[in-house]
């Protein structure tokens, strides 16, 4: 018996949710509905989108999954018998949540699990490692969109699916009230294009939402690669348009993960003339830095 002192060290982590969808066949609003479980969720901006049919999970989505190493798998299929005993057997998450199939006569859809970890509120210490120390000018202010009233939905998912949005809780709005914060009613593409234009001043530190569930940055880093580093814009209305846009952050370098490193345009959007202006060559909004890189230690 080897009877040796020996250290454990222990330290917190977020809880790894990954979901598993069919991406030929995705209930309308779940996409949304996972954006918005995830940017609750403390280290939530990291759960990826898996695909399957239900049967099997094709290599490069196994290594993906494998190599993310959930706690929780959260399945939008039914999981074969074999599939779900694989997944049991290589990747031994500590629970996969049973499927169960939306009510068809929702209107919003519902994702939860039983291990949802901690969520993650809007407060000056976890708006700290966003201060940007290139200019130092003022507290960083948390941006928050209104869209209960918007009738566009491309104008919507893309801020949604972006930038985040806060469901107005109790909770919510008592954090929001002890920030800095500064406040944008969208409607239609005018009042967008009207707060990309505020956003764009120079000086300022903005932090989105979606920001704040990248905190912590606990991936581990990945070999340096220019082309997934580089700023990412997908144009696109498929699922595997999306997917692609939201599992990026997992590909990156550790120094950028936190800022904003891709936007995901819907096609009416990104075809608009007023607001293919607003990013055109040369424009305050083309120059603007999106999302503050937030500090690493």
């Amino acid at each position: 018996m080897n009877s040796h002192p020996f250290s454990i060290y222990v330290r917190n982590r977020p809880i790894r949710v990954a979901y598993l969808v069919n991406p030929s066949s995705v209930p309308k609003g779940l996409l949304d509905a996972l954006v918005d479980h995830s940017i609750q969720r403390w280290g939530g901006r990291y759960n990826p989108i898996i695909y399957t049919d239900g049967r099997v999970i094709d290599d490069l989505q196994w290594g993906f999954l494998y190599g993310f190493d959930p706690d929780v798998v959260l399945p939008f299929v039914e999981l074969e018998h074999d599939l779900a005993e694989r997944i049991k057997r290589h990747i031994a998450p500590l629970e996969i949540e049973p499927y169960r199939e939306q009510d068809e006569g929702s209107v919003v859809y519902s994702v939860h699990t039983s291990l949802d970890g901690l969520s993650i509120y809007p407060s000056r210490k976890n708006l700290s490692p966003f201060v940007n120390l290139i200019t130092l000018i003022g507290e960083p202010r948390l941006v928050v969109f209104d869209v209960d009233d918007t009738q566009d939905i491309s104008v919507e998912r893309f801020i949604r699916r972006n930038l985040g949005v806060y469901f107005k809780t109790v909770w919510i709005e008592h954090a929001l009230k002890q920030l800095e914060t500064v406040e944008f009613r969208i409607t239609d593409v005018a009042s967008l294009i009207e707060a990309i234009e505020t956003l764009s001043g120079v000086g300022q530190t903005f932090v989105y939402p979606i920001q704040l569930s990248s905190l912590p940055n606990f991936w581990p880093e990945v070999t340096w690669d220019y082309q997934r580093d580089a700023f990412t814009v997908v144009v696109g209305d498929s699922v595997e348009d999306f997917v692609h846009g939201w599992n990026h952050p997992l590909t990156v370098a550790r120094s950028r993960r936190g800022s904003i490193n891709e936007l995901w345009f819907p096609i009416e959007l990104a075809t608009n003339p007023s607001f293919l202006r607003l990013l055109g060559p040369g424009s305050a909004s083309s120059r603007a830095t999106i999302g503050t890189t937030p500090s690493t230690s």
